[in-house]
Order: structure tokens, then C-alpha cells, then sequence
């Protein structure tokens, strides 16, 4: 597989788990159809992002502290 082909493959997954996790929060926090939809409504391009950011620092600290070794990979990116 080319180097591109596995960036792009990487960000879709990053994408997708991002998707996945804000909608588990959401249904543990118990939030309506009507609150989730002010949410999107209200919700600012910047903190969404700044959110994001922030797992990124969050997870390079946690690499550091652990040794620098991340876990070894457990999601299979070969196209079928």
C-alpha cells in the first residue's frame, strides 16, 4: 500500500473513532434530540478543533510517560 493511500486510510479511522466517541458521550450524558441539535447549531468550528488538538497533546504526553512505545497497532489497514 502507498504512503498516501495509508495517510488517508489513518485519517478516516481517526475521523470515524472521533464520530464514535462523541456519540457514546452523548448517549451516556442522556442528551435529547432537541439539545443535541442546539449543540450543532451552537457549536463553534474553533472548539470542536481545539478539542481535537487537545486529544493529540493529550495522547503524545501519554506516550511520553509511558516510554515513548505506543500500544501496537490493532486496526488493519489493507484495502479488500
Amino acid at each position: 500500500m502507498n504512503d498516501d493511500k495509508h495517510k488517508q486510510l489513518r485519517a478516516m479511522y481517526l475521523g470515524e473513532s472521533i464520530a464514535a466517541g462523541v456519540c457514546d458521550s452523548l448517549e451516556d450524558m442522556g442528551v435529547t434530540t432537541m439539545e443535541a441539535s442546539q449543540l450543532i447549531e451552537e457549536a463553534e468550528g474553533e472548539y470542536w478543533i481545539d478539542s481535537v488538538y487537545q486529544g493529540l497533546q493529550d495522547y503524545i504526553k501519554k506516550l511520553k510517560l509511558n516510554g515513548g512505545k505506543p500500544k501496537p497497532c490493532q486496526v488493519s489497514f489493507t484495502i479488500i
